[in-house]
């Protein structure tokens, strides 16, 4: 499960919001039904996942920063393997944090069945193309549950190091 957010200021964490999925409008406009419109998007499909690149490097970002607030309560003494353990039970017994968890699984069921139609044999240039649209819109709606995400986790790393008495980080975490 991909979620993320983009994190950090020059003195603490803070959660913000993931950068927006940038879909060229042209490439939304598509009309599947025009062959050549459908051949355009397929050669381009590429590019149109480009787009996703910057939300990628920001999970990538995140997922290294919450294991780096992790790892520094370990480094202090504050915790041990087994507190982080049960830190990351605690999460996901979590109400809200739950409710997330079930919206991505949602989202993941949604896009699966989404690439199986559309790309099952047997192939259909039309179909495909269908696909594409579909996939690219329901990663752009799904960005925001995916900040959500990692707000929740930021949000209780915070809790956490507050509980514990430890400052926040006095540089952003890498």
């Amino acid at each position: 499960m991909i979620i993320g957010f983009v994190a950090g200021t020059a003195l603490a964490l803070q959660a913000q919001p993931l950068p927006n999925i940038v879909i060229a409008p042209e490439l939304q406009a598509t009309d599947c039904g025009n062959p050549e419109a459908r051949t355009q998007l397929l050669q381009q499909g590429d590019a149109a996942l480009a787009g996703l690149e910057p939300l990628m490097q920001a999970t990538n970002q995140i997922e290294a920063r919450m294991d780096a607030r992790g790892a520094r309560l370990i480094a202090l003494g504050k915790w041990t393997d087994a507190d982080r353990k049960r830190f990351g039970e605690r999460l996901l017994s979590d109400p809200a944090f739950a409710a997330h968890v079930a919206k991505t699984q949602q989202f993941s069921t949604s896009l699966m069945e989404t690439l199986e139609a559309g790309f099952a044999p047997p192939q259909d240039d039309e179909r495909s193309c269908r696909a594409i649209l579909n996939m690219l819109d329901q990663i752009s709606r799904n960005s925001a549950v995916v900040s959500e995400g990692w707000q929740l986790i930021d949000r209780a790393y915070s809790e956490e190091e507050r509980r514990l008495d430890v400052a926040p980080a006095a540089q952003p975490i890498p």
